[in-house]
């Protein structure tokens, strides 16, 4: 698996070296500038498809290990032809600034369709009392699915706010993903996680931390699309851990997301209205001095944030009653953190 993952890595990187080195011919279209967003944090324009290179490598990773294990590549490349409308739909907004927020979702929607209709991979629990029943339901299950496989697509272009920020911590996480099933001796997820790591590994080599290219909507929804899947499958599959262990694996960005809607819901605006007061963002702008050495140091920081969590889920994998209570933890912790960076950016 380490050559099919170091292939991946060089094909994603080749893909971002070949965008950087022909920017100009592209860059009217493909360029993410500073201005027209509260959320842009960045002075320059700067390639933003940064996913193409990512989902190249991908697929370059699963076609390499065809060689070797044949079912095991033909099931990844299913599950991503199956998350096309996300990645294209992700794509089409990087160049044409014009696919509303509603379109993508819908996009991400029919992709976790697709995988749970075709493939085997679904959410059986969710260990909450009265929920179960309802899961059992095979509607309802689908729906859950769907919602679940949206909503962190979303929820991982929502964290895309620094360099190097949303593909660190699903490289982070991918790595999490890949110990448990090694553990476990689960090839489907281990194998879509370690794809994932990889392409992603490429592209950092040119986004961290200078930002010399940007993972745009079609990285961020795939990367959180991927983690949906792979998360799901190795929870259903493994028959003993805990669904709140893909919880606690993805906290940060899930907290990020429900923490982001109600302070705007609080506040009289829509939850779906974009800002820069994410967590992230504040944190930016606290050190954006140009002579402040700790500049980019946020995305690291957050890296190590996700890391810690990752660690302890794999530790309390089997016990809701855990997973819960480190959820709690991570709550706390967060809400510091908010407020300490609300402070240093004042």
């Amino acid at each position: 698996m380490f050559t099919v993952m170091l292939i991946g890595s060089l094909a994603s990187a080749l893909i971002c070296a070949l965008i950087i080195a022909t920017r100009d011919h592209h860059i009217r279209h493909t360029g993410d500038a500073s201005g027209g967003s509260v959320q842009k944090l960045h002075d320059n324009v700067v390639p933003r498809i940064g996913g193409v290179g990512i989902f190249t490598g991908i697929v370059v990773s699963c076609i390499a290990l065809l060689a070797s294990n044949k079912p095991l590549a033909v099931e990844l490349l299913i599950i991503f032809a199956c998350l096309l409308p996300v990645y294209i739909t992700g794509l089409a907004e990087d160049i044409t600034k014009a696919i509303s927020p509603t379109n993508r979702y819908l996009a991400a929607a029919l992709s976790a369709l697709l995988i749970t209709s075709i493939t085997d991979i679904r959410i059986l629990e969710v260990d909450v009392w009265g929920m179960d029943a309802l899961v059992a339901i095979p509607a309802v299950a689908t729906l859950f699915f769907i919602f679940c496989v949206a909503g962190l697509s979303h929820a991982f272009n929502l964290i895309d706010g620094q360099n190097g920020q949303c593909s660190g911590i699903t490289c982070i996480t991918c790595v999490a993903v890949m110990w448990e099933s090694a553990e476990l001796g689960m090839q489907g997820p281990f194998a879509l996680a370690a794809v994932c790591a990889a392409a992603n590994l490429g592209f950092l080599l040119f986004n961290y931390p200078l930002g010399k290219i940007f993972l745009g909507d079609a990285g961020a929804y795939l990367n959180g699309a991927i983690l949906a899947v792979a998360t799901v499958q190795l929870v259903q599959q493994s028959g003993s851990l805990s669904p709140w262990y893909a919880v606690l694996l993805l906290i940060y960005p899930i907290w990020e997301t429900l923490f982001s809607m109600w302070r705007r819901i609080a506040v009289g605006r829509s939850f779906s209205e974009p800002d820069a007061e994410h967590l992230h963002s504040l944190y930016y702008k606290a050190l954006k001095s140009p002579n402040n050495v700790w500049r980019n140091s946020s995305a690291p920081a957050l890296w190590l944030l996700s890391a810690v969590f990752c660690v302890v889920a794999s530790f309390v994998a089997h016990s809701t009653a855990l997973c819960l209570a480190f959820v709690a933890v991570f709550g706390l912790i967060y809400s510091q953190l908010y407020r300490h960076a609300q402070t240093l950016s004042r």
